[in-house]
């Protein structure tokens, strides 16, 4: 049986160099095979270990992406809570000022009835201290 050409090596050295150097290259390829099925068994290791960090990474990529998606909902609702706020104080200032805005005109126009009710006793006032003048200046008379 000759498993490519290795039995015609192996006639060929031990009629050179004898049944040592024959045992000798059998050692050699043995040791050559092993190392070939260590290294093959060493990428079978490696090609698992990529598949096991390629897993890891989807699944902290999608754990992320999770993440993501909360964090994007709680600001969503934080916000449209905040709006909601804004807008609550919003109308509750505009009906404050709705409020000033009558206090003041209110306030106007009580000034302006107590100044035409002065107005009216200066008048009332005058047109008397002129009747007294009147008066006093007919009794000089």
């Amino acid at each position: 049986m000759d498993w490519y050409g290795i039995g015609t090596l192996l006639r060929a050295v031990t009629e050179r160099a004898g049944i040592g150097a024959a045992l000798l290259v059998i050692f050699a390829l043995l040791l050559l095979g092993g190392l070939a099925w260590c290294g093959k068994h060493l990428l079978t290791l490696a090609d698992r270990w990529l598949e096991l960090q390629e897993r890891e990474r989807a699944a902290l990529l999608a754990e992320l992406s999770t993440t993501r998606a909360q964090v994007h909902e709680f600001l969503t609702n934080h916000l449209a809570h905040l709006q909601a706020h804004d807008n609550e104080m919003a109308k509750t200032m505009a009906g404050i000022l709705v409020a000033q805005a009558e206090t003041l005109d209110q306030m106007k126009r009580h000034r302006e009835e107590q100044g035409d009710g002065l107005r009216r006793i200066d008048e009332r006032h005058d047109a008397m201290s002129q009747q007294l003048s009147k008066i006093e200046g007919g009794m000089n008379i």
